[in-house]
């Protein structure tokens, strides 16, 4: 499994999301393509695609990848 940091995009079953946040209790914070914001647990992104990169949680809101 790719390491999982704040910026990237990635697709579940359900939609795409962006990391902003990783906390101390292996959990992440997203943001989804609706607008919502939510937690995963790490251990759930094994079941997730790898989309893209970006330094900040900001340009992968904004980026095509994030929003095709």
């Amino acid at each position: 499994m790719k390491e999982v940091k704040v910026g990237q995009v990635w697709r579940s079953i359900q939609m795409k999301f962006v990391i902003t946040e990783i906390s101390k209790k292996d959990k992440a914070y997203v943001t989804f393509i609706t607008g919502t914001n939510g937690e995963k647990y790490l251990s759930s992104f094994n079941n997730c695609f790898f989309i893209a990169e970006y330094p900040t949680w900001q340009e992968a809101v904004n980026s095509k990848e994030f929003n095709q």
